[in-house]
């Protein structure tokens, strides 16, 4: 069995001077002919009466084409304008969301937040840039599963002096070439939490016969306290001119150091 679908006449209401309700249009083989006009009425004559949902009007007063969804009328978004203007603006400043940058403001901004970011750089992954120009800070935040290739350390100067002042926030690596015994060596910003280090190469100048004590080691401003060596035997630099030493600090929370060396080089 077939249902069969009669037609049905549109029913439109046109403004006060319409005088028949009948929505005439052509197929434009007629002179003077147009496409399906839609129903005109200012904004007062459409709030004049009462819409049912889904009826369609052009507003005379807005010149737009709005729908009655039942309950208030809506624009119907006519724009046709698919041109889009690119925007030099390479420090993107003013936020705009209707202007698409170019490719060349879109790299020019990215190359100056590498280099200009906040120090938190909270909002940047490590991915973010293939080939970053500047130094990437990840604000002490947990490095994980990275495979580390063709990478160096930092050689913090160390100046001479009878205390030794070591700032491991600069490097974990530096050098010395001693111009005096030394009596005191005083660490800040060793992490408190995990594990750290520092190594010192330590060169005697041309005179020699330069000590360095470990018991009177400070770390990020605490007491006093001695460097734990092996059987406690402390530590005896090699004291012939030019000669070199390698010196290492074990930290674990910020605790005494462990002090290892490896002595006699040159």
């Amino acid at each position: 069995m077939s249902t069969t679908y009669g037609n049905r006449p549109i029913r439109v209401r046109f403004s006060s001077n319409d005088s028949d309700g009948i929505a005439e249009f052509f197929d434009g083989s007629e002179t003077g002919a147009s496409a399906i006009q839609l129903p005109k009425f200012s904004t007062t004559e459409r709030d004049a009466y009462t819409a049912s949902a889904g009826e369609i009007i052009y507003n005379e007063t807005t010149n737009k084409i709005q729908i009655y969804n039942g309950s208030a009328w809506g624009d119907v978004d006519t724009d046709t304008d698919t041109t889009l203007t690119l925007v030099d603006e390479d420090n993107m400043a003013s936020n705009s969301a209707t202007s698409v940058p170019s490719q060349q403001s879109v790299k020019a901004y990215v190359d100056a937040e590498i280099t200009t970011h906040d120090a938190e750089h909270s909002d940047i992954t490590l991915n973010t840039f293939a080939a970053p120009t500047g130094a990437v800070d990840i604000n002490d935040q947990e490095l994980q599963k990275a495979v580390l290739k063709d990478y160096a350390e930092t050689d913090v100067a160390i100046s001479s002096g009878t205390t030794l002042a070591i700032d491991l926030s600069a490097g974990n690596t530096g050098s010395v070439t001693l111009a005096h015994s030394v009596t005191d060596i005083d660490f800040t910003n060793v992490p408190t939490n995990g594990v750290s280090s520092f190594t010192l190469k330590v060169t005697q100048d041309g005179t020699g016969s330069r000590t360095m004590a470990i018991n009177a080691i400070t770390v990020n401003g605490g007491s006093n306290v001695t460097g734990k060596t092996v059987d406690a035997g402390g530590l005896t630099l090699t004291t012939t001119a030019n000669k070199e030493d390698i010196v290492t600090f074990l930290f674990f929370d910020a605790g005494t150091p462990f002090v290892n060396a490896l002595l006699n080089f040159g």
